[in-house]
């Protein structure tokens, strides 16, 4: 079968194929056998696994960074007396949030996506989220039901992910509904930090809208997970 050649319709489908189920993007034409193919696929496949075994990449570097303003943040925020001391502990979740959101474009814009990346930036994103939790119902004891829900929802994920991770298998990335949640969750939080004396009425709502955002995300992890459509793929 390696010398049997491939009509533009076996071609078609074939390329096709390779970039729905391998991530596989092949421009240049297709060899014209199915031994050739092999090969292509074969060296694509390595190249894909030697990429993912990186370590110094600019993704990477953005969620250690990200881990590095956690203990900023936090000393900043316990010790704000004035009003420039609470927009400066905003500012510096607003920069948090920001390089979250660039560094997942920057790993598929530029093929820096890393074995390492998919772990390190979950655990930046949720180290942030739950010490800003932390500080801030410090001073809104209301909050406390957010951060149990916010533990409940990132407990259930880090069992599950570490389930399948001792089956060589993992989520492919945060679900859509996890990013919205996330963002919402930081413009919420942002609001609270820079306005340390807002009311109590408007606390509540912010409370509200965050829970309804996280309960839509923790359901759809719970699919990602147990649904018929499960969406984890093996390493």
């Amino acid at each position: 079968l390696a010398d049997v050649p491939l009509d533009k319709a076996q071609e078609d489908e074939l390329r096709l194929r390779l970039e729905k189920e391998y991530g596989i993007r092949l421009r240049q034409p297709l060899p014209r056998t199915v031994g050739e193919i092999a090969e292509v696929i074969r060296s694509c496949c390595e190249e894909k696994k030697r990429k993912a075994r990186r370590i110094i990449t600019i993704p990477n570097l953005l969620s250690l960074f990200r881990l590095l303003l956690i203990p900023v943040y936090a000393m900043l925020y316990v010790h704000a007396e004035t009003a420039k001391d609470y927009l400066l502990s905003g500012a510096i979740l607003a920069l948090s949030c920001i390089t979250d959101l660039f560094d997942g474009l920057i790993a598929r814009r530029f093929d820096q996506i890393s074995n390492l990346g998919k772990a390190l930036d979950p655990i930046a994103d949720k180290a942030t989220q739950g010490v800003m939790l932390l500080c801030v119902a410090d001073r809104h004891p209301v909050l406390w039901w957010l951060f149990g829900f916010f533990a409940l929802k990132e407990g259930f994920q880090l069992v599950m992910g570490c389930w399948y991770l001792r089956k060589g298998q993992m989520l492919p990335g945060a679900l859509m509904s996890g990013k919205v949640s996330t963002v919402v969750l930081f413009l919420c939080m942002i609001l609270l930090v820079i306005f340390p004396r807002m009311h109590s009425w408007a606390v509540v709502l912010l409370l509200i809208l965050c829970a309804i955002f996280m309960a839509v995300s923790f359901i759809s992890y719970i699919k990602a997970y147990f649904g018929r459509n499960k969406k984890v793929e093996k390493l």
